[in-house]
C-alpha cells in the first residue's frame, strides 16, 4: 500500500490496567511510535505512514495537568528522532502537520529540529499529526486555494492540504473505529480496521495482523 494511517487510543486505560503512571504509559507509547516506523516504513509495508499524535482538541480542551506529561514525552521523542539512525539510515522524512503555533516553545523547537534533520530525504515519509484538525486543514486549504485565484476543486484543494495523499488503510487501537478529526478528506476509499490492543501495548503481530486483513480485502473503488 502507499499510505497507512494509525490512530492511537487507550493510553490512559493501559496505565490503569498495568498499574503504572500516565507518563510511564506515554513513554511506552513513544517507544511504540518508533517501532511502528520500523515495522511499517523500514519493513516496506507502506511508503507513507501517518500517525495521529496529538489533536487540535487535545490541546484546546484537555486540562493542563493532563496535557503536560504528553507534551513532555513527545518533545523528548521528537528530539531523539532527530538523531536516530533509524530515520537517517533509511532516508525517512519526518513531516509535522497541524496547528504548530499552538505548541509550546520547547516542543516547537523539537518539531523544527526533526523536520530540518530529515528534510532532504525522499524515500519514505512519516507524517506526524500534532495539534491537527482535519476540519481546519480542509478549511485552510480551501481558503488558500481561493486566495490563489483557483477553483476549489478536489485536486486544487488537496494540493493545499497538509496531508495531501489519499489514505489506503486506517487502523485504530483499543477497538475503536472513530477517525476523530483526522484527515477525512482523503479517506474516500480507505479501509478501516480496529485493533483491540491499547496503544502502548501494540506489537508487531498486531500490525502484521491488521495488514493481513487489509491485503485480504478486495478493493473495488466503487466499481
Amino acid at each position: 500500500m502507499d499510505h497507512l494511517m494509525l490512530i492511537p487510543d487507550g493510553d490512559r486505560r493501559y496505565a490503569a490496567e498495568k498499574g503504572i503512571s500516565k507518563i510511564e504509559a506515554y513513554r511506552h507509547a513513544a517507544d511504540v511510535v518508533r517501532n511502528l516506523v520500523d515495522w511499517i516504513l523500514v519493513g516496506n509495508r507502506s511508503t507513507i505512514f501517518t500517525f495521529f499524535g496529538l489533536s487540535y482538541n487535545n490541546i484546546m480542551k484537555r486540562k493542563e495537568e493532563n496535557l503536560e506529561p504528553i507534551l513532555k514525552v513527545q518533545t523528548d521523542a521528537l528530539n531523539s528522532f532527530a538523531e536516530d539512525d533509524l530515520f537517517h539510515d533509511n532516508k525517512i522524512r519526518v513531516v509535522i502537520c497541524g496547528q504548530k503555533h499552538l505548541l509550546p516553545k520547547d516542543y516547537l523547537e523539537a518539531v523544527y529540529r526533526v523536520e530540518g534533520a530529515t528534510a532532504s530525504y525522499t524515500k519514505k515519509t512519516f507524517n506526524l499529526l500534532l495539534g491537527y484538525s482535519g476540519q481546519l486543514d480542509l478549511e485552510q486549504a480551501i481558503e488558500k486555494t481561493l486566495g490563489e485565484g483557483k477553483k476549489p476543486t478536489f485536486v486544487n484543494v488537496v494540493s493545499n492540504c497538509q496531508i495531501n495523499k489519499q489514505i489506503d488503510f486506517i487502523a485504530r487501537t483499543a477497538n475503536e473505529n472513530r477517525i476523530s478529526d483526522g484527515p477525512f478528506f482523503l479517506t474516500k476509499y480507505a479501509e478501516f480496521h480496529p485493533i483491540p490492543t491499547f496503544f502502548p501495548g501494540l506489537t508487531k503481530n498486531d500490525i502484521d495482523g491488521a495488514i493481513e486483513v487489509y491485503n485480504s480485502r478486495k478493493r473495488t473503488f466503487g466499481i
